[in-house]
């Protein structure tokens, strides 16, 4: 019995051979596997050990760039602004009453002293109007003359009952009767007085009046436009002729706020206009605006230009500048060689051998728009990258070609590319301007 029971426990305990040929196939697998990543690794190592090729990476060619020497020059201050000419003065003729328009002396483009008759209206009327108000001053003064006869007169009766009364000849009745004579006649003197002062005031509005019918020019210069012809009809809201002044033109600029500080009045200005190119005009500024534009912080300056000669006209493109002050002496570079990195300045100066790129932090000066001085950084003949100046990094090998200032001679490169597959920067152009 023991030996029946311990059987069957054994029986229980031990796998199936179903789950031994399960377990068997597993194992053999991952042997597989094993093995062969054991395959790939010495072949994939074998492979590498007899292989010539580097992993270095090549070197980078060269980058082509443009550089300009250092030089010591002063530099006149300034900002280029634009804006548009406008005449120095612009009235417009407007009639003061309605009427018909008699006549218009002077077109588009002729020349207005101060004081010409530019419009005259139809003044029948009013003369009519002025004929009765002489008549009303005659009636009025001939009353006056009147009643003055008729003060005098009351005034000599009141004078001999004064003396009749001394003699006991007159009553007293008589007397005050006398003298209540005199002081009507007094009172209605002077009635007809005011009655005279009436009509000549109704006559000199008449006359005003009559003034009015005829437009005059209140500045000299010439008609810029002509908006009515004769016989029409002339309204105070109707403007009917338009007059300049362009003895002066005058234009208005709109200053950043950095270089508000810096402008005043008085201060000297050029401008130049497309129609006479080469040509330069001078102005100065005259009114500036004492606050600035919320949206744009800009402030408006004028600028006032003469024009005895009349060539500036009104709506011409202008592009002003304004020149502040002339530095001394110092080294210059253009504005092309100056990186901005925020609140630093730098530009890359060409050096060693062979040539390369090095950083060099500047602290700059005044800026004419086209040169900037270096107070410190560069010393006068070093080379400073231009074109190139945005893709070149520092200690990047260059092939350096030496750009002249204006009147040099032409550009010579400073090193020969070695490489012809030099890499040469796209945004070089002829003009000499880095992107």
């Amino acid at each position: 019995m023991r030996l029946q029971c311990s059987l069957l426990c054994a029986a229980r305990i031990l796998p199936s051979a179903t789950t031994m040929q399960k377990i068997g196939r597993i194992l053999l697998t991952a042997g597989v596997v094993v093995a062969s990543i054991g395959v790939w690794r010495y072949i994939y190592l074998d492979s590498l050990s007899r292989s010539d090729i580097s992993t270095d990476k090549a070197p980078p060619a060269p980058l082509a760039v443009e550089v300009v020497p250092v030089r010591e020059q002063s530099i006149t201050e300034s900002i280029e602004l634009v804006g548009s000419l406008d005449a120095g003065m612009l009235v417009e003729i407007r009639s003061r009453v309605d009427g018909y328009i008699k006549q218009i002396p002077y077109d588009v483009g002729d020349r207005i002293e101060v004081g010409a008759d530019v419009i005259v209206l139809d003044d029948s009327s009013q003369r009519e109007l002025i004929s009765r108000a002489e008549a009303s001053l005659r009636v009025a003064d001939a009353q006056l003359k009147a009643q003055e006869t008729e003060l005098t007169f009351a005034e000599r009766t009141a004078e001999r009952q004064r003396s009749l009364m001394q003699s006991g000849a007159g009553t007293t009745s008589q007397l005050d009767a006398a003298e209540s004579a005199v002081q009507i006649a007094a009172a209605k003197v002077e009635l007809e007085r005011a009655r005279v002062a009436e009509a000549q005031s109704n006559l000199e509005q008449m006359r005003l009046e009559l003034a009015d019918l005829r437009l005059t020019s209140p500045v000299p210069g010439v008609v810029a436009a002509r908006l009515v012809e004769t016989g029409d009809l002339a309204k105070p809201d109707v403007p009917l002729l338009q007059i300049v002044n362009l003895d002066t033109v005058k234009t208005v600029v709109h200053v950043v706020e950095r270089d508000f500080r810096k402008i005043r009045v008085g201060l000297p200005a050029v401008i130049a206009v497309d129609a006479y190119p080469g040509e330069t005009f001078f102005g100065e500024v005259t009114r500036i605006a004492p606050m600035l534009d919320p949206e744009t912080r800009t402030a408006a300056v004028q600028i006032d230009i003469d024009n005895d000669d009349l060539r500036l006209k009104p709506g011409m493109h202008a592009r002003v500048s304004l020149r502040f002050n002339e530095s001394s002496s110092r080294g210059v570079v253009p504005i092309a060689a100056v990186r901005d990195e925020g609140s630093r300045q730098a530009v890359f100066v060409v050096a060693g051998d062979p040539p390369q790129a090095v950083r060099r932090e500047v602290r700059l000066g005044y800026s004419d728009g086209d040169m900037v001085e270096v107070l410190d950084g560069l010393n006068v003949g070093e080379e400073v990258v231009t074109l190139g100046s945005r893709l070149v990094e520092e200690g990047q090998s260059v092939t350096a070609l030496r750009v002249p200032w204006p009147g040099d001679p032409s550009a010579t490169p400073v090193s020969a590319p070695e490489n012809p597959e030099t890499k040469v920067d796209p945004t070089i152009r002829s003009s000499g301007s880095a992107l």
